[in-house]
């Protein structure tokens, strides 16, 4: 049941990211969730050996091996689907990060690229501007994201350019509200905002992004006049 109904999907193929935990701290802690991921190593490595597996590619692939508990190879082991998130990513998991599982079961292996749905991201998650869209160009975009083409006609409309420098203000407004709400924060609406929605990790750079926020701040001090946009 728990394969039928479980994929993985694989984000990222940093070191840190696949999981390793140590087998005394996982009896210690979590001595029932121990005993079910025992079992689930010892029917794996049974199947493996019944198909004639090498043995030391049944190790590397099995979901307890080397004192630790693998959390990818328990995920793989317990899903009837592998996904990346990309062609790229998936052929990196095929070939390198997963390849002993891949040669023995490669129907497992998908490729469906990540996204996202301007159905979310515009038309739900921007009012403002959804309904200035639509009052362009009509709602036939949220079906066909190609529609979105029609609105080249109004690249140098004053009236539409106008509308939609009011949308932007409105949603900056929304912005500082939120933040002096949950931050206490006052910020102007009429600064321009670098925003980095991204989880706090060494390997997405947050730091480079402020130091070149830094950086830009101290060229303006230096040069009001400066060429910025």
């Amino acid at each position: 049941i728990v394969q039928r109904v479980f994929a993985y999907t694989n984000h990222t193929v940093m070191p840190e990211a696949l999981e390793c935990w140590g087998i005394d701290l996982f009896r210690m802690r979590l001595p029932r969730i121990y005993q079910i991921i025992e079992e689930i190593n010892r029917r794996f490595c049974a199947g493996m050996h019944n198909r004639c597996v090498d043995g030391y590619k049944v190790g590397r692939m099995a979901p307890w091996n080397d004192g630790y508990v693998k959390m990818a190879n328990l995920a793989v082991v317990s899903c009837h689907s592998v996904n990346g998130v990309s062609k790229l990513h998936s052929e990196i998991l095929k070939n390198r990060i997963f390849h002993d599982f891949y040669t023995e079961m490669p129907e497992k292996f998908t490729s469906v690229t990540n996204g996202i749905a301007h159905r979310r991201w515009l038309c739900q998650a921007n009012p403002g501007l959804f309904s200035l869209l639509t009052e362009l160009i009509g709602d036939g975009f949220v079906l066909d994201a190609s529609r979105l083409q029609d609105l080249m006609k109004y690249k140098d409309d004053p009236a539409a350019l106008q509308k939609l420098a009011q949308v932007k203000r409105q949603n900056k407004v929304r912005f500082a509200q939120y933040v002096k709400r949950v931050q206490g924060l006052d910020i102007d609406p009429d600064s321009i905002f670098d925003v980095q929605v991204k989880r706090l990790h060494e390997y997405k750079r947050q730091h480079l992004n402020a130091l070149q926020i830094l950086t830009d701040y101290q060229r303006l001090r230096e040069d009001p006049n400066a060429d910025f946009v």
